[in-house]
């Protein structure tokens, strides 16, 4: 967005997802075509959800740290599977563009802009 922008206000919030289902069942199977809807779960699954959701983890915290560099004006908050940072001090392209320099894609997050059109201005 124009930073001289005078008609419009925006809100960034960048939504990192904790729980995925593809971190626990990460096969290519369609759901329809798997046997059952139960699965046999064992220690050796429970390690490897460990260590996915710790790599996970570790991602978000990275992108924490790389967007709190760059801005510091930041409402960091988590819901029930999601942490979330919000502001409406900071552009969302230069956010994207920060990101993708450390290597981050569009799968590692969810972004949603808003807009909101200031009083008195057409």
């Amino acid at each position: 967005m124009n930073k001289n922008q005078l008609t419009c206000n925006q809100k960034i919030c960048f939504i990192f997802e904790i729980w995925d289902r593809q971190i626990w069942f990460p096969r290519k199977i369609k759901p329809l075509k798997r046997p059952s809807r139960f699965h046999q779960v064992n220690s050796r699954h429970v390690r490897e959800l460990k260590d996915r959701l710790s790599l996970r983890l570790e991602k978000i915290a990275c992108m924490m740290d790389i967007l709190q560099e760059a801005h510091d004006h930041w409402m960091i908050y988590e819901k029930k599977n999601q942490i979330i940072m919000e502001t409406a001090t900071f552009d969302f392209s230069e956010a994207l563009d920060i990101l993708s320099r450390h290597g981050f894609t569009n799968g590692d997050y969810n972004l949603k802009v808003e807009y909101e059109r200031k009083w008195g201005m057409l």
